[in-house]
């Protein structure tokens, strides 16, 4: 399969993944700082400029899933950033894939 994408729409991918790898290295280095808890998401979401139907979606679809810290019932729910970004990531990579591959 051969794909021929924008330059605009290459460095928008790039960025993205570049993203998620500094996201990562953050997790290794600092765990706490890459857990954001459910009632904080929304305003998160807003600060980073991701739609919240979109997120919505991939916790739906299981790309994106909640983590209960402690052992109760109404222990709260935590959300990976970087799973988060890299969910969306790799999302738009495949919109960009399956908008070429629709003209071959």
């Amino acid at each position: 399969m051969k794909i021929t994408m924008e330059f605009s729409e290459l460095n928008d991918t790039l960025q993205r993944f570049v993203q998620v790898g500094f996201m990562e290295a953050v997790r290794a280095y600092e765990p706490a700082q890459d857990m954001l808890k459910q009632k904080d998401v929304k305003g998160w979401l807003k600060m980073m400029h991701i739609d919240e139907g979109t997120f919505k979606t991939l916790v739906k679809n299981k790309s994106v899933r909640a983590r209960r810290k402690g052992t109760a019932v109404n222990s709260p729910l935590y959300y990976s950033k970087r799973e988060i970004k890299q969910a969306l990531a790799t999302v738009g990579l495949l919109k960009v894939i399956n908008k070429y591959d629709d003209i071959s």
